[in-house]
């Protein structure tokens, strides 16, 4: 078992304010990557387990809480999920940041950005070290931020706004990729295939396969079977009497 905690950056409340992150481009940060989030976990195989930070806008969860959950639950990774903001429009892309360069977590931004990047076409802006983020200093397990794309960028803010679910497929295999870098990748499901037969009509019984409990027939023999006749008229061109 893979087990990846997925922190949806912001969305906490305050002293009564809430924390919505970046907002451009008619997006709030808080919003896009908990939906991501959620999309994420969704898509994982069984053998790999998500555990969000928070499952709505308004956590009381802050970075220490997060940073603690993860921690207590042993998590093999911790994937931080933020978008980023410029007030400078051009600026766009995807970029991974890590607190030390050299061991897992660089591996894992690495497959990150690899996917995410390919999938959705943003610009790689590479990986970065910072050595000032809660999530990164305060977890145990590898943790990498990823951020999404600029939401004051219009290209990625689109991206951002109508590309959820590749965004999100993107980020789920690379997790996949990452476990089998930590050598916590399961096995691949294997669909049983089984003889059987199925009997058509009052004499003939035809070979079938029996996939994941669905039954395959051969349409050459279903027709064969059941032997239709084929005639011809001008007036009424081909019919076909079972």
């Amino acid at each position: 078992m893979f087990k990846i905690y997925i922190d949806p950056g912001h969305g906490t409340r305050v002293g009564g304010v809430q924390d919505p992150g970046a907002v451009a481009n008619g997006l709030q940060e808080s919003e896009v990557v908990l939906e991501v989030a959620r999309r994420v976990a969704a898509l994982l195989p069984p053998w790999a387990e998500a555990l969000l930070s928070r499952t709505d806008g308004d956590s009381p969860n802050g970075i220490d809480a997060r940073a603690a959950a993860a921690n207590e639950w042993v998590a093999d990774m911790v994937l931080s999920l933020h978008c980023n903001s410029f007030y400078e429009s051009t600026a766009n892309g995807v970029e991974a940041l890590i607190l030390g360069t050299g061991g897992a977590a660089e591996l894992f931004a690495t497959e990150l950005l690899s996917y995410y990047a390919s999938a959705t076409r943003l610009y790689n802006r590479g990986i970065k070290v910072r050595s000032d983020l809660g999530i990164l200093r305060k977890t145990k397990a590898p943790a990498v931020l990823l951020e999404l794309g600029f939401l004051s960028n219009l290209s990625d803010a689109e991206v951002l706004r109508n590309s959820q679910d590749v965004i999100a497929k993107a980020i789920g295999d690379a997790i996949i990729a990452c476990a089998k870098i930590a050598g916590k990748a399961g096995e691949e499901t294997v669909e049983t295939v089984d003889d059987a037969a199925v009997r058509i009509g009052e004499t003939r019984t035809v070979g079938a396969k029996v996939i994941g409990g669905v039954t395959y027939v051969p349409l050459r023999d279903i027709v064969e079977a059941l032997r239709p006749t084929v005639t011809w008229t001008p007036e009424e061109g081909a019919a076909v009497t079972l």
